[in-house]
């Protein structure tokens, strides 16, 4: 019997490292955020309808990792009775070292947040597991016997290149736990992937940039846009072009850093849309005035979150604090609505707003019909203080390479394609739009362009 329950032991390890690869290639590491309990339930009586998302494959794993320590300590306790081999013994105590140091490792990573290296050395611990319950399995076998073994002179060489082939396999192993969990696995683009994470500015080049074809780019199957609004003609040039299929995913730094993503299946996304709020978040859209009514579906307003990823304030910034969470709710200062599917659509930044007579106008949504003229590659809008004390809107437009603009051209160009109030009434010709690094525009920047230019011209 020992026998087949070591061989036993030895499969269940090999389920969970294969468990504990799904956690990481799913992003799912932090899914759940106490440990040892899933969500304050006891980890065997959390109910199964909770197990969705990452939440599935965290508490899968733990699960797994829960029965093969069970499975491992029965393995250690039965050898240390009934195997006559010491070095044999031996393995076995090592192998319940190792599950025990494991678990802590995952478990302490969880509440405190640790350094990559001590996911790394979780990880590897496992291999390290699955090596010991392989040999034991194998030496416990009924072939395995001192006395069915032919004796052979001890060859140093074979030795040596049996210890050298065991420790390139483990370095192999360390290395790639090591890619695993510090998102090293797509750092070569010419290797077949599913993914890349492209900020706008990154897409609205692919889109335009000479000599790009499909062949380029046929290991990659999504593009995933966040950082920074997506102008949805940006998204359908690149698909068309490149046969990228474009998705895109919102989030703010604090919520840690995501709370939407688009669904991967191509007959559920929605290129308009930064998708649905992701597992175990909530959303809601308040009115702009007073923030407390909430709004119905097609309802612009402020986007409100609520969730276990948002922040737990600003550092030292009680009044900041107490603006943005109230309630449980994050106040996101991003305008936007939900439709009847559920799905979010961000119209712009609350405080980026053009206040245009008696209208809010975002720039974001001027910028993406702009982008849709043939000859402008980028642009960017501001509002600019008018004579009757508000705001128009102001454009600043980058032609695409070898073409002309002009302001008149433009303004008729546009006349029937943005709603009076929502009219360009300032055209700038300019080489770039001004940009962070994740792509945003600066918007100060511009304002600032404009109020010299609007200066200096009075």
């Amino acid at each position: 019997m020992l026998p087949l329950f070591a061989a036993l032991v030895a499969a269940s390890t090999a389920v969970l490292i294969f468990a504990g690869g799904l956690v990481t290639s799913t992003g799912s590491g932090l899914s759940v955020p106490d440990w040892p309990n899933t969500y304050g339930w006891f980890m065997w009586a959390f109910p199964l309808d909770k197990m969705v998302g990452g939440i599935f494959y965290e508490h899968l794993h733990r699960l797994v990792a829960s029965t093969v320590g069970f499975l491992i300590v029965v393995l250690a306790v039965w050898l240390w009775r009934a195997e006559p081999r010491a070095w044999v013994r031996r393995l076995g105590y090592l192998a319940l070292a190792a599950v025990i140091v494991q678990g802590i490792l995952g478990g302490i990573t969880v509440l405190w947040y640790l350094t990559d290296a001590i996911s790394i050395a979780h990880a590897s611990l496992a291999q390290i597991v699955f090596c010991l319950t392989t040999t034991i399995a194998l030496v416990t076998a009924p072939g395995w016997k001192r006395g069915d073994r032919v004796r052979l002179p001890r060859d140093l060489t074979l030795e040596r290149l049996a210890i050298v082939t065991t420790a390139v396999i483990y370095t192999q192993i360390v290395i790639g736990a090591t890619m695993r969990h510090t998102g090293a696995g797509l750092a070569i683009p010419d290797f077949p992937l599913a993914f890349g994470h492209l900020v706008p500015p990154v897409l609205l080049a692919l889109a335009n940039a000479p000599g790009l074809d499909r062949s380029q780019f046929r290991t990659v199957r999504y593009a995933l846009s966040a950082a920074a609004p997506l102008a949805p003609d940006v998204a359908r040039r690149v698909e068309q072009r490149l046969g990228i299929r474009v998705i895109q995913a919102y989030g703010l730094t604090e919520t840690g850093p995501a709370s939407h993503h688009s669904p991967l299946a191509p007959e559920r996304a929605r290129l308009e849309s930064v998708g649905v709020v992701m597992a175990d978040t909530e959303q809601c859209v308040v009115d702009l005035e007073t923030g407390e009514r909430v709004l119905g579906p097609g309802e612009v307003g402020e986007i409100c979150i609520r969730g276990p990823q948002l922040m737990q304030g600003y550092w030292n910034a009680p009044e900041e604090t107490a603006r943005a969470l109230r309630n449980g709710w994050l106040y996101s200062g991003d305008i936007g609505y939900v439709d009847e599917g559920g799905y979010t659509f961000i119209v712009d930044r609350k405080k980026e707003m053009i206040k245009c007579r008696a209208f809010s106008v975002a720039p974001a949504e001027l910028e993406a019909t702009l982008l849709e003229h043939p000859d402008i590659a980028d642009c960017g809008v501001v509002g600019t203080a008018d004579a009757d004390g508000g705001e128009v809107p102001n454009a600043f437009v980058v032609p695409r390479k070898g073409c002309t603009l002009d302001a008149a051209a433009l303004t008729d160009y546009f006349a029937t394609r943005l709603a009076g109030y929502k009219t360009i009434r300032q055209w700038e010709i300019t080489d770039a739009i001004p940009r962070t690094p994740s792509g945003k525009i600066l918007r100060r920047v511009l304002k600032q362009a404009a109020l010299s230019k609007q200066t200096a011209t009075t």
